[in-house]
């Protein structure tokens, strides 16, 4: 959630660079999920969490790619952090 990003930011300090953009990415990833699982509702498909990006704008699929570059970021702050702070070692 936004507010675990928040808490990872204030108090760990680990996303400051990169927190506004983990941030939108979350609600731009939550939205579309909502918005396809009301299409799926009055269609009569059964609701999963799995987004038909076959559905998507071009602005929506240059999003989605650039939200998954954010969360590769993100992914490499925490391997960062963890490695610095030796969190993982024995």
């Amino acid at each position: 959630t936004t507010g675990r990003l928040n808490i990872l930011t204030n108090n760990y300090h680990i996303l400051n660079d990169i927190n506004e953009d983990i941030s939108s990415a979350y609600e731009f990833l939550l939205n579309l999920r909502i918005r396809d699982q009301l299409k799926k509702m009055r269609s009569g498909h059964e609701l999963d969490d799995q987004i038909a990006t076959e559905s998507l704008t071009a602005l929506e699929k240059r999003s989605f790619k650039e939200v998954f570059q954010i969360i590769v970021s993100l992914q490499n702050s925490l391997k960062s952090y963890i490695n610095e702070t030796g969190l993982l070692t024995s």
